[in-house]
């Protein structure tokens, strides 16, 4: 893939696409290079989404300002949280499960992360099994 030189012996491609639940057949996809941050694509391919579909994004993208459009427009959106991600608990969702070890409601304290998202997320850790071995 020439077109999508990475590094220099590296060559990487990315595709953002979107999946209609109804028929499970994608609306459209971005194929392109991986060198440039998801969130140059992200806010015009959610731009079309519509109140109770839902988009997942990998943990690299997270801008706080965007998913809190989605939050308000009723969109429903999930990812996975960076490690150093600041927050404090404000309050438990349902309580924990063999699987689910932790369920509650936080607000981001982040100084630009709480600016950008002010409202409670839910927050949710659980085991799950990846490649055959349970993970947390």
């Amino acid at each position: 893939m020439d077109w999508a030189k990475h590094r220099r012996r590296k060559a990487a491609a990315k595709c953002h696409m979107r999946l209609d639940l109804r028929s499970f057949l994608p609306r459209f996809a971005i194929v392109k290079a991986a060198d440039t941050h998801d969130a140059t694509e992200a806010w015009e391919l959610c731009s079309g989404n519509q109140s109770g579909e839902f988009v997942v994004f990998d943990k690299a993208y997270i801008d706080f300002r965007d998913l809190l459009s989605l939050k308000r427009r009723e969109v429903f959106w999930v990812t996975q949280a960076k490690e150093n991600m600041q927050y404090e608990v404000v309050g438990e969702h349902t309580r924990a499960t063999e699987k689910i070890l932790r369920d509650v409601r936080i607000r981001l304290t982040g100084s630009k992360s709480a600016k950008d998202y002010s409202d409670k997320l839910r927050l949710i850790e659980a085991i799950v099994e990846i490649h055959g071995k349970e993970k947390t």
